[in-house]
């Protein structure tokens, strides 16, 4: 049985997550089949951080135009203090699919957006998939995998517009302020083919930002190197500018 450390409480032989005096507790034994795969084909990555959760931490990795990546999920605990006095916390266990589906539901940057049929392309499917094994998956109402994916490609066209819509929105009730323009609202008129139609497009500001296809941040189309994750975008146009990277 793993142990960790929590508030204080030191562990013996897992993770670190906090202590209490030399007190220890123990992680409950996990269900080794609970786990969960979030698929997403939406093109920024998504990070999403829960504080109170052991693990905390979850990203799914942008997904390249025409295809899907992939999270695996497993189950998390959270400690509710003892009411009496020095006494180790109670942990309780959130299983795999539930914790899946409040990561797609706090991560999605813009909820007000998000309805029925309209939100960004990701979802999740029970148990542990591949890449290459996910393709077989068969949901319980008989739908493929292909089915979900484009059930998925509907509902963010759908978000697409919908994002755009609220930048027209915002553009013409800022006079013009490219600012107020979401990222999103960028990746949408670029993925539907408007970028040429909607104004607040035409800005060289906007015109000359991607997203990056490491971690989905918007970045100048022009620089070889992605500001935020330091990843080599252009690697041959870093190569016509005689820029060195170092080997770590």
């Amino acid at each position: 049985m793993d142990t960790i450390t929590s508030s204080g409480y030191k562990s013996e032989s897992g993770p670190t997550v906090g202590s209490i005096g030399k007190r220890t507790i123990q992680l409950l034994p996990k269900n080794p089949m609970d786990k969960t795969t979030i698929v997403s084909i939406y093109p920024r990555q998504v990070v999403d951080t829960k504080p109170t959760l052991f693990p905390s931490r979850f990203v799914i990795p942008a997904a390249l135009q025409g295809d899907f990546s992939i999270l695996i999920v497993e189950g998390a605990s959270y400690f509710i203090p003892s009411p009496v006095e020095r006494q180790p916390p109670t942990e309780v266990q959130v299983n795999s699919m539930m914790l899946a589906e409040s990561i797609l539901h706090d991560s999605i940057p813009t909820m007000n957006l998000v309805q029925q049929g309209a939100r960004p392309g990701l979802f999740a499917i029970p148990g542990e998939w591949t890449k290459k094994t996910i393709i077989s998956y068969i949901h319980a109402d008989g739908r493929s995998f292909h089915d979900l994916l484009e059930t998925a490609k509907e509902w963010q066209k759908n978000y697409w517009v919908a994002v755009m819509n609220e930048a027209d929105g915002f553009w013409a009730k800022s006079n013009g302020d490219p600012k107020v323009i979401p990222d999103d609202a960028r990746i949408a008129a670029k993925f539907l083919g408007l970028e040429k139609v909607k104004p607040w497009m035409s800005t060289t500001v906007a015109s000359e930002l991607i997203p990056c296809i490491a971690c989905g941040t918007m970045i100048n189309n022009n620089v070889p190197v992605c500001k935020e994750c330091h990843a080599i975008v252009k690697p041959e146009l870093a190569k016509t500018l005689g820029i060195k990277f170092s080997e770590k």
